[in-house]
């Protein structure tokens, strides 16, 4: 009598076949998460009588995927408060999953996203204030919290990380945190001036009128205005402001044989308006 065994397979499936009673079931890859209904034939020929004897035996492999059920590790964001203009940096390293931990394989379930939203009346909204920086080995991941505008960022912002794994079906890790932009305390000191060009004037003795010369004053430096988040504070719409105005606080004659130095008895002054009242040749 000859007698043989034989598998029937469902093509595609994960399983294959190691003895003649044996069968390998081995798989990491998501699409092959099914049912398949394997056959085993035992098949006979008995020498010399023409008959023939078969049987078969029908069974079910069921191939799950540890990745639906598995559990993203949780951590902690800490909520951030921040002046505008300031930076603040999270470290964290890649986010691991119980599948991955039981098969020691960290991307056994695939690469995990990292998106960060805003959340706008309930709903996740595109945003600028937080950004996300991936550590390709995954070791120091950041979420870096920045902004500039000290007028519209000013307040509370309700963020959330999402974790994601490429197929939709599997789990994802939600995490929620409050970024507080705070206005900047104004700081008037920070302005630079421009300082006006040397001038001279001509005059002559005994002359009637006296002239009368104005001296150019120092002007605030446009740019200054906007160099940094504490004087942006100062020219926001709800901000203090700055004097842009500059005064003469003295003058005198530039004589280095004279100490103290004064302003010459013939000279008037009022504001940056002087007036020469040269009344002889001496």
């Amino acid at each position: 009598m000859a007698e043989t065994f034989t598998w029937e397979i469902p093509s595609g499936a994960p399983i294959s076949q190691t003895g003649d009673y044996t069968l390998r079931t081995t798989s990491n890859t998501a699409s092959d998460r099914n049912n398949y209904t394997v056959k085993l034939i035992n098949s006979a020929n008995y020498a010399g009588t023409g008959v023939t004897y078969s049987n078969e035996v029908s069974f079910s492999i069921t191939v799950t995927d540890p990745c639906l059920t598995t559990t993203l590790t949780d951590f902690a964001i800490p909520n951030v408060s921040i002046e505008a203009g300031l930076t603040d940096t999270f470290s964290f390293i890649e986010v691991t999953d119980s599948a991955a931990t039981a098969v020691s394989n960290p991307t056994i379930c695939g690469a995990r996203t990292y998106t960060v939203t805003e959340l706008v009346a309930g709903v996740a909204t595109p945003q600028t204030i937080v950004t996300f920086n991936n550590d390709a080995s995954g070791a120091a991941h950041t979420l870096v919290t920045v902004t500039m505008d000290e007028d519209t960022d000013v307040g509370v912002h309700n963020m959330q990380l999402v974790i994601s794994l490429p197929d939709a079906t599997y789990p994802t890790l939600v995490k929620t945190f409050t970024v507080t932009i705070l206005t900047p305390v104004c700081q008037c000191s920070l302005l630079t001036w421009d300082l006006p060009s040397s001038e001279s004037f001509s005059t002559t003795v005994k002359k009637i009128p006296s002239d009368a010369f104005t001296i150019s004053m120092s002007t605030v430096n446009v740019a200054s205005k906007s160099a940094s988040p504490k004087i942006r504070a100062c020219y926001i719409p709800s901000g203090p402001g700055c004097s842009e105005v500059t005064t003469i606080t003295s003058m005198v004659e530039y004589d280095t044989n004279v100490n103290p130095m004064v302003f010459p008895s013939y000279f008037t002054r009022s504001g940056n308006v002087v007036t020469i009242n040269a009344v002889s040749n001496v």
